[in-house]
C-alpha cells in the first residue's frame, strides 16, 4: 500500500506541476492579449451527488463479536468492503481573477465547497452486508452488542470539504443587450478533506488532491460599464480521492461531484 500511495502521490505532483505550468504561462502572455483585467466572486449552493466509497483489506480484519456473530470473524487480506454516503446540500463559493478579450476570458479561479454527511448506508465487508448488524462488529476485539444495530455510522461531524484551484475558459455570446449567455470550462487541482465517523470511532479523517475538471453556464447583467452581475450553473467532478482508514486496515476511493448553482459579480479595471 505505501508503495501504492508514493506512485499516487507521483501522479498528483506530476498534474499539479503540469497546472501550475499552464497557468503561469497564461499570466505571462495575458497582458499582451489583455482587453480588460477583472476580478469576480460568487456564492452559490451546490447539490451533491451520492458517493460509492470502496476499497480493499490490506491487512487480515479481525471483526468484532457481536449480534449474528457470534464468534471473531476474519475478512482476508484483499477483501473487498463499500458503503453508500449521501451528502446534504451545501455551500460554495469563488473568488477569480483574469482577462477578457473580445468575446474570449480566462481567469485562475480559488473554488471552495463543503458538504455534511447525512447518511451512510449498505456497507458490505466482502458478501457480508452490515446493514442490520450491531455497530461493535467494527471494533476488533469487541465482545457483545453495543445496543446499536440502526447503524454503524455516525452522520454528525462528517463532512468532506473542497477546495480547487481551477483555470477556467470561456465565450461570452453578445446579442445587442444588457442581458446575454456564456458558457465556460475549467481544468485543475483540488484538494478533498474527509472525515467519516462510526460509532465506534472516526472510519477516515484525511485528505488527498487530484486532477479536476468543470462544465459552466450562465447568464450575465451589464449592470454598470465595469460591473457584471451574473447567475450561473456549474457541474464539477474531481477525481476520486484515496483515503487511509483508522478503523479498518485499508485505503477507501471516495467520489466527489456536484452541481452548483451560484450568484456573483465581475469588476473590469
Amino acid at each position: 500500500m505505501k508503495s501504492s500511495n508514493k506512485v499516487t502521490s507521483g501522479k498528483n505532483k506530476v498534474k499539479c506541476a503540469l497546472t501550475v505550468f499552464v497557468l503561469a504561462s497564461f499570466f505571462a502572455v495575458g497582458p499582451l492579449l489583455a482587453e480588460d483585467f477583472y476580478i469576480a466572486g460568487s456564492v452559490g449552493i451546490n447539490d451533491p451527488q451520492n458517493s460509492n466509497s470502496a476499497g480493499n483489506f490490506v491487512n487480515n480484519f479481525v471483526s468484532g463479536q457481536g449480534t449474528v456473530f457470534n464468534s471473531p470473524v476474519t475478512f482476508a487480506a484483499g477483501s473487498p468492503f463499500s458503503w453508500e454516503t449521501d451528502f446534504a446540500d451545501g455551500e460554495t463559493y469563488f473568488l477569480a481573477a483574469g482577462y477578457k478579450y473580445k468575446s474570449y476570458r480566462v481567469e485562475l479561479a480559488l473554488q471552495r465547497s463543503s458538504n455534511t454527511v447525512t447518511s451512510q448506508s449498505d456497507m458490505v465487508l466482502s458478501s457480508t452486508n452490515l446493514t442490520s448488524i450491531d455497530a461493535g462488529v467494527l471494533i476488533t476485539g469487541n465482545v457483545g452488542d453495543t445496543g446499536v444495530n440502526t447503524g454503524l455510522f455516525l452522520s454528525e461531524g462528517g463532512r468532506m470539504e473542497t477546495t480547487a484551484v481551477m483555470l477556467n475558459a470561456y465565450y461570452d455570446f453578445d446579442f445587442g443587450g444588457d442581458i446575454n449567455p456564456y458558457v465556460g470550462v475549467g481544468i485543475g487541482n483540488a484538494e478533498e478533506n474527509v472525515l467519516f465517523r462510526t460509532r465506534g470511532g472516526n472510519l477516515t479523517r484525511d485528505k488527498d488532491n487530484g486532477f479536476a475538471w468543470q462544465l459552466i453556464g450562465g447568464l450575465e447583467y451589464q449592470a454598470l460599464p465595469n460591473a457584471v452581475l451574473f447567475g450561473q450553473y456549474r457541474y464539477f467532478r474531481a477525481e476520486d480521492s484515496e483515503l487511509g482508514l483508522k478503523i479498518l486496515s485499508g485505503s477507501i476511493n471516495v467520489e466527489n461531484q456536484f452541481q452548483a448553482f451560484e450568484v456573483g459579480l465581475r469588476f473590469s479595471f
